[in-house]
């Protein structure tokens, strides 16, 4: 049957069990209940729900992994205190009383604490906390536990296991847990439950009862695409959208790419491209970052020895015969401000922040320009840090090459501007200054030299001494 009469028959429809006890509305997303031991055999089904079930040992192919869905849900909290000798988990951050709202009945998340047996256990019950107000609780199909001496830690991500969008019919209005038809995230054009003014185009990502407006706050990329114009902003509805999986979990396994170039043996290519200029679009009090990496080291991994850590890695060996116009960079940066633009300040910023709170440390420093020659091989320049400076446009109020300065508020006076050091066996450098003739405007001294009051002295330290370089406006 062609789609002009069966309708879009790109869009396919999965039965699947919701777990959850929400009302349950036509378009809602769903996700996976990946973490569940409950199968699907064994039970009856009456009134649309499960009345018993059996367990599957986790790595036994349970096929509640592929049939029980739950609502989207991101969690991760350690301050939920347990009750002696109960299931019951209750909140203890006064500001953050709601961190257990978003878990619903029957989601399984994974568990830790001292004073209980890690693992994955089954929401039974949530009671809804609010900031500094009223703690919120959940309960939790498991031992009792045991003392209230530790925090409990709850988490749960499923944004990566997105099942689908419920379908319209069957129990749509009612609570669950039900059975639901499901529509797939494959690309077909399907009704969608949306809280967003939506225009053709718009991405669309996970929420916790809705497709919700990317908003830049760590959620998920968009998993669905809006194809209509409609206003869902004051009441939730659906919206027709493209809906697409929410891709596999990066890890460093399977995060590897390996670009092949073309068989063009000239002109520009790139092994990965990230084209940017329909996603700067924000306007009030917009931030706008292209491409985030945010990584936390935790308190339990304390690492000794020889060990190192970082954010961004970036390694190049050069084995080829270039001539003299080849240029091998680590980083290629070119930030622009275009005929007709306007911008208040235009910075590629390096910031180093030590917070009030944190603890010892040894060195900190923002940044460091590492050098090193070791090669044999002849070269005609050689040098650490190479600033250019070309100002063809008009001059600026105030100018300069390099700046220096403090800013907030300084407890006491920074002690050194430029400081330059040697390890005990080098043989350090020849020269503070190599200024090349007319590289700087100068007035040529003659006569004998007096001092004033108004003259000044600025201290410079050698080799432990303080010495003192004379700047004096006598002429």
């Amino acid at each position: 049957m062609d789609n002009l009469t069966a309708g879009n028959p790109r869009a396919h429809r999965v039965r699947l069990y919701y777990d959850g006890t929400a009302t349950i509305n036509e378009g809602m997303p769903l996700c996976y209940n990946y973490l569940t031991t409950e199968n699907w055999w064994g039970g009856s089904v009456s009134d649309g729900a499960v009345s018993a079930t059996n367990t599957t040992a986790e790595g036994s192919q349970n096929e509640g992994k592929y049939i029980r869905v739950c609502s989207p849900v991101i969690v991760s909290t350690d301050d939920g205190t347990p009750s002696s000798g109960s299931k019951l988990i209750t909140s203890t951050t006064s500001g953050d009383y709601s961190e257990f709202n978003d878990l619903e009945v029957g989601m399984w998340v994974v568990v830790t604490g001292t004073d209980i047996t890690n693992g994955t256990y089954k929401v039974t019950a949530v009671t809804q906390g609010e900031d500094s107000v009223t703690a919120g609780t959940v309960t939790l199909d498991m031992d009792d536990a045991s003392g209230t001496t530790a925090d409990v830690a709850i988490s749960i991500n499923n944004y990566s296991y997105h099942a689908g969008a419920v379908a319209k019919g069957g129990w749509v209005g009612q609570t669950g847990p039900k059975v639901l038809d499901v529509y797939v995230p494959n690309g077909a054009i399907v009704p969608i439950r949306t809280d967003k003014s939506c225009v053709i185009g718009d991405g669309l990502g996970l929420g916790n009862t809705a497709y919700e407006a990317i908003t830049g706050d760590g959620e998920a990329a968009p998993c669905a695409t809006s194809m209509e114009v409609v206003n869902r902003s004051s009441v939730d509805g659906v919206v027709l959208a493209k809906l697409y999986e929410t891709g596999q979990q990066i890890s460093a396994q399977n995060a590897r790419f390996n670009p092949v170039r073309s068989s063009a043996t000239s002109g520009r290519e790139y092994g990965i491209f990230v084209e940017g200029s329909k996603f700067f679009t924000g306007t009030t009090a917009a931030q706008t970052y292209l491409v985030m990496i945010e990584a936390e080291k935790p308190a339990t991994a304390d690492t000794t020895g020889d060990g190192y850590g970082g954010l961004l890695y970036i390694k190049g060996n050069n084995y080829a015969q270039n001539d003299t116009n080849y240029t091998f960079r680590g980083l290629n940066v070119s930030i622009n401000n275009r005929s007709g633009g306007t911008l208040g300040n235009i910075y590629n910023t390096i910031s180093l922040s030590l917070k009030q709170t944190s603890g010892n440390i040894t060195n900190a420093t923002a940044l460091q320009i590492d050098a090193q020659d070791l090669t044999s091989g002849t070269k005609t320049t050689f040098g650490g840090l190479d600033v250019a400076m070309n100002r063809e446009g008009t001059a600026a109020t105030e100018e300069y090459g390099i700046r220096v300065r403090t800013r907030g508020t300084i407890n006491t006076a920074m002690n050194t501007v430029f400081r330059i050091d040697k390890d005990a066996t080098d043989h350090g450098f020849v020269n503070l200054f190599n200024i090349e003739i007319d590289a700087v405007d100068v007035i040529s001294a003659s006569g004998d030299l007096t001092f004033t009051t108004s003259d000044i002295l600025i201290p410079v330290v050698f080799n432990t001494n303080t010495y003192y370089i004379v700047c004096t406006d006598n002429a």
